[in-house]
């Protein structure tokens, strides 16, 4: 981590979690107001290094649904297939934060990709 980061909270932010944002949502955020909803969404904050005890690394439970690697199955009507870790912009509530962005594991391989669909067809299709 350079000096800058460290002495800076926002570049330590932006070292730990993923920051982005399109030029035209950022030609929406008003700059004369400090409370724009908006920038609270997409711009970084400091307050996102402060660590509750009681915070979970996996705050939703995916861990805990995910058969093969890129697939949620929480629930038996529905799965979802996470094929990429980036966004043209991150919410800086974000619960899958972690695993998104530079410090994410990026895309499904070929071979990642045929598991995850291989699973989900596996799966009979049930009605909620």
């Amino acid at each position: 981590m350079s000096a800058k980061a460290k002495t800076d909270p926002l570049a330590e932010v932006a070292s730990r979690y993923a920051v982005a944002i399109t030029p035209a949502m950022d030609a929406l955020i008003d700059p004369t107001n400090p409370d724009d909803p908006i920038a609270a969404q997409f711009r970084p904050d400091a307050r996102e290094l402060e660590l509750a005890p009681d915070e979970l690394s996996d705050p939703i439970g995916d861990d805990a649904h995910t058969p093969v690697k890129g697939v949620v199955h929480r629930y038996a009507d529905r799965a979802l297939l996470k094929l990429v870790h980036v966004c043209p912009v991150y919410c800086r509530f974000c619960f899958r934060r972690e695993m998104v962005g530079p410090q994410g594991d990026g895309t499904l391989t070929g071979a990642e990709l045929d598991a995850a669909l291989a699973y989900i067809e596996s799966q009979p299709l049930r009605a909620s």
